[in-house]
């Protein structure tokens, strides 16, 4: 372990259990997720919905073997409709989230998405060839979505926690999860089933509290769940928010690929407009002669 690190937020932390195929990773965040809730404003409820998600993304990023950008996407028909987290390699993350109605109350299956989907996407940096994963959303939530796609897509066994709100006024989000990675040659031996039904009874006991804890750190947590099982670390890779928009250059891309009839709904009744990111808030505006130059003809 490394000492004072084991304190700080806004990391994952991945981690292994010697002489097994068990993989896993931690994720704790504080204040770079408090400043994505906090700037966006979200009801409670919402907030904690795009806190897990984003605490998730990180954790599921980090089994990537090539840098790139990892998305996790979901479209519902319940109070929040979309909600969007991704995260690059350098781990960079970002997210927004659009509801419909109230959000304090769950949808069809006891989740605030209702029924939809649940897309994984990595967009490599080297721009080769786009991976995008498609599973129907589960009842249960978000986490249960997660876990319904490893079954169903991956065939990995998978356990996860995760969970977002505020200690102290302010919000904190976790993730952690184990997986079982796949073997040329199945294990056939009995040993093998007990550990990972073991590791999974150890999963069902972490909650809320403990994940999201700013007095216990993630180190700690780790060992009294693991202390049985060779708990090997690796260094923590730091997560922080930011955006890449790109800013007004890139609004003004967007708007170039864009006729003039796509425009008709963005623009006020003297022909100007105004672009704003949904990820950071971000607004430029645009006048009429801008738009105008920018926007090709239909």
């Amino acid at each position: 372990m490394d000492g004072q690190a084991a304190f700080r937020d806004d990391y994952v932390r991945p981690f292994r259990l010697g002489g097994t195929r068990v993989r896993g990773r931690l994720v704790r965040l504080g204040p770079e997720v408090a400043q994505i809730l906090d700037r966006h404003g979200y009801p409670d409820a919402q907030a904690e919905v795009l806190g897990e998600s984003l605490a998730i993304a990180a954790a599921l990023s980090q089994s990537l073997k090539a840098d790139g950008i990892f998305t996790l996407q979901v479209e519902g028909k319940g109070p929040i409709r979309r909600l969007v987290a991704d995260i690059d390699a350098s781990g960079l993350m970002r997210g927004f989230a659009g509801f419909d109605g109230d959000t304090s109350s769950n949808g069809p299956g006891g989740a605030p998405f209702g029924s939809g989907y649940l897309a994984f996407t990595f967009d490599p940096a080297d721009g080769g060839e786009r991976y995008q994963g498609v599973v129907e959303l589960a009842e249960g939530g978000l986490t249960a979505s997660v876990l319904h796609y490893f079954r169903q897509s991956e065939q990995i066994d998978t356990c996860l926690a995760a969970a977002c709100g505020r200690r102290s006024g302010d919000w904190r989000a976790a993730a952690l999860m184990l997986q079982r990675l796949p073997d040329e040659q199945p294990d056939p031996s009995e040993e093998t089933g007990e550990l990972w039904t073991r590791l999974g009874h150890y999963m069902q006991t972490v909650g809320p509290d403990e994940l999201l804890n700013p007095a216990l750190p993630g180190d700690a947590l780790l060992l009294r769940l693991f202390h049985r099982d060779e708990l090997r670390v690796d260094p923590q890779r730091p997560l922080r928010d930011g955006c890449r928009c790109g800013g007004r250059a890139r609004m003004e891309t967007v708007l170039r690929a864009l006729s003039a009839g796509e425009t008709d709904d963005l623009r006020r009744e003297d022909g100007s407009l105004e672009m704003v990111c949904q990820f950071c808030g971000r607004a430029e505006a645009f006048s009429a002669a801008q738009a105008a130059a920018l926007v090709r003809a239909p």
